[in-house]
C-alpha cells in the first residue's frame, strides 16, 4: 500500500511538477512580450478567477476524496454531479465578483467594463471550478494521473496560445493573456472527456443526479471552509499586492511565489494521497503518516537549500528587475515550507476523521494573521516586508499545531487523528 501512495503522490508531484515548469515558461514569455503592469494585472485576474472557483467547489473536492474510496459503485454519479455543481456555483460567483471589480481595483476594472471581458471571466471561472474538483475526484478513486494529463494538456495549451498571442495577435494587454489561459483550461477538460468515452468509460452511470448528494452537505461544507482557509492567503495576496503596492509589483511578487511552489509541492502531494489511502484503511495511519512527515521535512531542507542557492538565477531568467525585486521575497518565502508540513498533515489528519471543522478556528486564525502581517509589512518594507509577515504567521500555528501532529505518531494516534466511530463500524 505504501507503493500506492508513492505511485498517486509522484502523480500529484508530477502535476505540480508540469504546471510549474510550463507556469515558469508561461509567465516567462508573458514578461518578455507584455510590460509589468499587464502582467500583474493579468496574473490578478488569474487568481480572483481560482479563489472565486474554489468559492464554487462547495467543498466537494475533498467530500469526493474522502468518500469515493469507500463508494466505488456510486463514484460515477457522484462526479458528474459534483463537477457540474461546482461549475454552476462558479459561474454566479464570477459574475458577482465581475460587476464589482471596479470596487476591488483599478487593474481589473475591465471586468465590467466589457461584456466580452466578463464572459470570459465567467467563463473561465465555470471551467476552473470543474476542474479543480475533477482533479480531486481523481485522487479520491486513487487514479491521480488523470490529473497529471489533465494539467498537462492545460500547461501545454495555454503556452501554445500565449504564443500565438504574442507573435501574431500582438495584443500588449492583460485581457489577451488571461483568455489564454481560459483557453488552456477549457481543452483540458474538453480532452479528459474524449479521452474516457474513447475507452469506453462514460456510461448512463455517469448521469448527474443531485439527490447523490443527499446527507453530505454539511460534511462538503466544514472542507469549503478549510479549504478556503487554506487557499485563501494564496488567492488574496496578489490581490492585496495589487491594491497596496502596484500591478507592477504584483508581478514580481507572483513570479516569487510561482516559484515559491515548487517548494511546496511534495507535502501537499504527500497529505493529499495520505488523507485518501487512510480513508480507505483508518488503522495504517501511524506508519503512514511517520512516512509522509519524514518524506516532507526531509525534503523542505533540500529545497530551501536549493532555493537559497539558486533563487536569484531563476528570477533573473525573467528579467533583472524580477531578480532584484524579488529575490530576497522568494528566500523568505521558501522557509514557510517547514511549518507547511505541520500544517498540511494536521489538515490531513482532521479530514481523516470526518471532521475537518476540527480544523477551521486555528487555520482560520493563521489565514487572517497571513493577511493582516503581510499587509502590515508590505506598507512598511515592500515585498520583503509581506514576505516576512507570512513566515511569522505560518510559524505560529505550525508551533501551536505541531503536539496534535506528534501525538497521532503514537500506535493508536489521538486527536484530530483518530477515526470517527461511524467510520470506523462501517468497515
Amino acid at each position: 500500500m505504501n507503493m500506492r501512495i508513492f505511485r498517486n503522490a509522484v502523480a500529484l508531484v508530477g502535476t505540480q511538477g508540469v504546471t510549474s515548469v510550463f507556469g515558469f515558461a508561461y509567465w516567462w514569455l508573458a514578461a518578455r512580450w507584455f510590460d509589468a503592469s499587464s502582467v500583474g494585472a493579468a496574473s490578478a485576474i488569474v487568481s480572483a478567477m481560482t479563489l472565486i472557483a474554489t468559492f464554487g467547489m462547495l467543498g466537494l473536492g475533498a467530500l469526493l476524496i474522502g468518500h469515493l474510496p469507500r463508494n466505488r459503485a456510486r463514484a460515477p454519479q457522484l462526479i458528474t454531479t459534483a463537477v457540474l455543481v461546482a461549475g454552476g456555483a462558479s459561474a454566479a460567483l464570477a459574475v458577482v465578483f465581475a460587476l464589482a471589480s471596479p470596487l476591488v481595483s483599478r487593474e481589473i476594472a475591465a471586468l465590467a467594463a466589457h461584456l466580452d471581458h466578463l464572459l470570459i471571466f465567467t467563463l473561465g471561472a465555470a471551467l476552473t471550478g470543474m476542474s479543480l474538483v475533477l482533479d480531486q475526484a481523481a485522487v479520491g478513486v486513487m487514479r491521480s494521473s488523470l490529473q497529471l494529463w489533465r494539467n498537462t494538456i492545460f500547461s501545454v495549451v495555454k503556452l501554445a496560445a500565449l504564443v500565438a498571442v504574442g507573435m501574431w495577435l500582438a495584443r500588449s494587454d492583460s485581457y489577451a493573456i488571461f483568455v489564454t489561459w481560459v483557453i488552456g483550461v477549457g481543452v483540458s477538460l474538453a480532452a479528459i472527456v474524449a479521452l474516457e468515452a474513447r475507452q469506453g468509460k462514460l456510461n448512463r452511470r455517469y448521469r448527474p443526479e443531485l439527490r447523490s448528494l443527499s446527507g453530505m452537505q454539511r460534511e462538503a461544507l466544514a472542507h469549503h471552509g478549510l479549504n478556503l482557509i487554506l487557499l485563501g492567503p494564496g488567492l488574496f495576496l496578489p490581490l492585496i499586492v495589487t491594491a497596496l503596492l502596484s500591478a507592477e509589483m504584483n508581478a514580481y511578487f507572483y513570479t516569487a511565489w510561482m516559484l515559491n511552489g515548487f517548494v511546496t509541492v511534495v507535502p501537499v502531494a504527500l497529505t493529499t494521497v495520505l488523507f485518501a489511502a487512510v480513508s480507505e484503511a483508518p488503522a495504517t495511519l501511524p506508519q503512514r503518516l511517520r512516512l509522509t512527515l519524514g518524506a516532507s521535512l526531509a525534503y523542505g531542507v533540500a529545497a530551501i537549500l536549493v532555493i537559497a542557492v539558486a533563487g536569484r538565477w531563476l528570477l533573473g531568467l525573467f528579467g533583472p528587475n524580477y531578480a532584484e525585486e524579488g529575490a530576497t521575497a522568494l528566500t523568505i518565502l521558501t522557509l514557510t515550507v517547514i511549518p507547511l508540513v505541520i500544517t498540511e498533515h494536521f489538515v490531513a489528519l482532521a479530514r481523516i476523521s470526518r471532521r475537518p471543522g476540527r480544523a477551521t478556528v486555528p487555520l482560520g486564525i493563521s489565514t487572517l494573521l497571513k493577511l493582516v502581517f503581510a499587509a502590515v509589512g508590505a506598507k512598511v518594507a515592500g515585498l520583503m516586508g509581506l514576505s516576512i509577515g507570512i513566515l511569522l504567521a505560518s510559524t505560529a500555528i505550525a508551533l501551536y499545531l505541531l503536539p496534535s501532529v506528534l501525538r497521532a505518531l503514537g500506535p493508536l494516534g489521538a486527536g484530530p487523528a483518530q477515526p470517527a466511530k461511524g467510520q470506523q463500524s462501517a468497515r
